[in-house]
């Protein structure tokens, strides 16, 4: 087992990266840094630059990422962010993190998921399987299986049939632990 801390909601100003506290991390043990990927790619391409060689000067790996979308971006309900929009963040996003070397980015963003008061909960839900099927190759599903785990299966009890949906069409059955 590894262990790992974000640290997204740590920093106070300025770029929002986190890398003052990666030192800190390694220093007291910890395994890997989960970086937020929107702040991320905020930065300029010189600016990542910058940020990719500090890191990689502190030899601190960056397994996965967090805060998957931008605060503005919209995937549920009447006002949508457009696909365009999405599908640029995506290629940025993605290229990103695998310059990071890190292997998944955790969805999160409740800003971006959350259905409005009164939206269809039937039509959320295939909005974000929409989304996921737009993001394609970019965007995996993990269920957690094991007795240990329950209370975190029954938070993300909607993760699989959504990752199926998207992936599989309206119809498909999801699979048994």
């Amino acid at each position: 087992m590894k262990y790992g801390c974000c640290v997204n909601i740590l920093p106070k100003s300025g770029p929002k990266t986190g890398i003052e506290y990666v030192q800190k991390l390694k220093d007291i043990g910890y395994d890997y840094v989960e970086l937020p990927l929107n702040e991320l790619s905020k930065l300029s391409n010189a600016e990542f630059d910058s940020f990719l060689l500090a890191l990689q000067g502190i030899g601190f790996p960056c397994l996965c990422c967090n805060d998957f979308m931008p605060s503005s971006f919209r995937i549920v309900g009447e006002k949508l962010t457009s696909t365009k929009e999405l599908q640029n963040y995506l290629e940025l996003a993605m290229a990103r993190l695998k310059r990071l070397g890190a292997a998944y980015s955790v969805f999160g963003s409740p800003w971006s998921r959350n259905c409005p008061d009164g939206f269809s909960k039937q039509e959320a839900f295939q909005q974000i399987a929409d989304f996921l099927h737009m993001a394609g190759g970019s965007c995996s599903c993990k269920r957690h299986c094991d007795r240990g785990r329950t209370q975190q299966s029954r938070r993300n009890k909607y993760a699989e049939p959504l990752f199926r949906r998207s992936t599989y069409g309206e119809n498909s059955k999801p699979s048994k632990c």
